[in-house]
């Protein structure tokens, strides 16, 4: 009976730290992710983020990563006076043609199309372009 409450004390701290590390994740999406330096920082192996990640990700962490930056590439698309190359830079792309083809490739709509379409006049929030991220594009979390 010890072994089963310790094992379901470890499994919620287990969860706890995971829980901790995405929530580090998602608040520097924009920046460049090391996994195996975040994955140490919250106790983790290489292969336990791994094997975490699997169990509550439906998702490969770059590419939940680049999901992530494309949805914020959205959001400055529609809120911003950005150019496309200056977006680009700020989420990471170093080349904007390459960020063009992502961007439509996830979205359904090449970036200026898309701000054309969902451009948000007052920056005051953005269910229409959000919708449409998510209706072009879902990715399929777990969690």
């Amino acid at each position: 009976m010890r072994s089963s409450v310790r094992t379901a004390r470890e499994h919620n701290s287990t969860e706890k730290a995971f829980q901790s590390l995405l929530n580090e994740l998602e608040s520097r999406l924009p920046e460049p992710v090391d996994f195996t330096h975040l994955a140490r920082r919250h106790g983790f192996s290489q292969s336990t983020f791994r094997r975490l990640w699997n169990k509550q990700i439906a998702v490969p962490p770059a590419r939940y990563v680049m999901e992530h930056r494309l949805q914020h590439a959205g959001r400055l698309l529609t809120n911003t006076d950005l150019s496309v190359s200056e977006i680009a830079a700020r989420i990471h792309f170093e080349d904007p043609l390459y960020f063009s083809r992502k961007f439509r490739s996830f979205s359904g709509l090449p970036p200026t199309e898309f701000r054309r379409r969902y451009r948000n006049p007052t920056s005051a929030g953005l269910p229409d372009a959000q919708r449409s991220v998510q209706r072009h594009h879902h990715s399929g979390y777990k969690r």
